[in-house]
């Protein structure tokens, strides 16, 4: 790590409290250079100094890190093999008043937390059984948590969605899709 990059890392630590050093050195190159249009800089030492005297773009360097790609269904054997044998399994050993708990951290705007909802309750109906259950949805950017508290996806992002379930757990407003 060169020591401009090095400085930005300390930057970052001192104001944040965020380790990033840990980082790809590419990765982070390339994240920071992106930030230099939104800092009116030229290179990386201006960016240093930009980011020095401003605490809110060392803010930003940190929310550009985060990866947010997300989509419904993202890796269908994934979800394929969580419906088919995983919830299945666990739920058999479950007395039936007791309740799953499942954790998606990293749940950027909310599509993978919804998507395990829906295979839950689609089980949940073909056994017809009782279950109660609780998704904890976390992520590092509190602004993709407020966007997947809200559950409003545009139809380029419920391609993976099967149509019964489009059905059954959103409400279609113009061109938007809610979480119902």
């Amino acid at each position: 790590m060169d020591n401009e990059l090095g400085e930005i890392v300390q930057i970052a630590a001192s104001v944040y409290g965020s380790d990033i050093s840990k980082y790809d050195d590419m990765f982070l190159n390339q994240v920071v250079e992106k930030r230099f249009a939104f800092a009116n800089v030229a290179n990386i030492s201006e960016y240093v100094q930009y980011v020095s005297n401003n605490p809110d773009e060392a803010g930003a360097l940190l929310q550009s890190l985060n990866i947010t790609h997300t989509d419904f269904f993202r890796n269908p054997l994934t979800f394929a093999h969580l419906e088919q044998w995983i919830f299945p399994s666990i739920l058999e050993g479950k007395p039936e008043a007791s309740e799953l708990r499942i954790w998606s951290a990293g749940c950027s705007s909310g599509q993978e937390p919804y998507s395990i909802a829906m295979l839950v309750e689609n089980i949940h109906t073909r056994k017809s059984r009782s279950l109660r259950y609780r998704i904890i949805a976390t992520d590092i950017s509190g602004s993709a948590l407020i966007q997947a508290s809200k559950g409003e996806y545009r139809e380029d992002e419920i391609q993976r969605i099967r149509v019964k379930d489009l059905r059954d757990f959103f409400i279609k407003t113009g061109d938007t899709y809610t979480v119902s």
